[in-house]
């Protein structure tokens, strides 16, 4: 239904900012993850270290599992809020199309909805920004702009998650050294996705700026109209 474009530029800069903090943890995360591998090593990955149960008296672990607690309380707080505002700004942008009168394959909600649905996570988010990247342009320009950016995107998001997954210990079998490796794999993995991911935004965010600029100016055009 046509209404009342909304901007989304100021969640485009809160989600772009938040991000650039995550970069950087993202990047320590990284070296916690070999010093996690350098540490377990000096202790042959003994099997204790990656069980739920078991009890080690190992002043290194020890040294690193307070640092490293520490570091992802906060980290947590930083993932959370990138969550929040992402998943915002996306929903904005998608529910923008409709009020300008664009049609659009799914319904608005599903901006938020499709990241929380098992397996339909998978593909729906990116179909979603598809619709945003191509459907945006299409309001101001007779042709989208052409870009392997949604593909690398969505490709490194997808492998990142899947591997962190892993090391999570979300699929049996990981002995120490086994989740120290995926754990350094994956962390390597966000520092990539995420500065993706800005420039994705910023991207897009040029794209919304123009269809905002055109969608005032029609609606403007439409109110000063007179009465006849």
């Amino acid at each position: 239904m046509k209404g009342q474009i909304k901007s989304n530029a100021d969640r485009s800069t809160a989600i772009m900012a938040i991000l650039k903090i995550y970069l950087g943890f993202s990047a320590v995360d990284f070296l916690f993850s070999i010093y996690q591998y350098r540490v377990w090593s000096n202790y042959d990955f003994d099997p204790v270290l990656n069980s739920w149960d078991g009890e080690y008296n190992y002043p290194e672990v020890i040294q690193y599992d307070l640092l490293y607690g520490v570091f992802s309380l906060v980290f947590l707080v930083i993932m959370i809020i990138s969550y929040v505002r992402f998943i915002k700004w996306f929903r904005r942008a998608y529910c923008n199309l409709n009020r300008v009168g664009i049609a659009t394959d799914k319904k608005e909600g599903w901006a938020a909805g499709a990241w929380f649905i098992p397996i339909y996570s998978l593909f729906a988010p990116f179909q979603i920004m598809k619709e945003i990247w191509n459907k945006t342009q299409k309001y101001y320009n007779e042709y989208a702009e052409e870009s392997n950016d949604l593909a690398l995107w969505w490709g490194l998001w997808v492998a990142s998650s899947l591997i962190t997954n892993q090391s999570a210990g979300f699929f049996d079998g990981n002995g120490p050294e086994k989740e120290a490796v995926i754990n350094i794999i994956a962390s390597a993995l966000w520092i990539p996705a995420t500065y993706v991911t800005i420039n994705l935004i910023q991207k897009v965010s040029s794209f919304e700026k123009e269809m905002y600029d055109k969608a005032i100016v029609e609606q403007e055009n439409i109110y000063n109209e007179p009465e006849g």
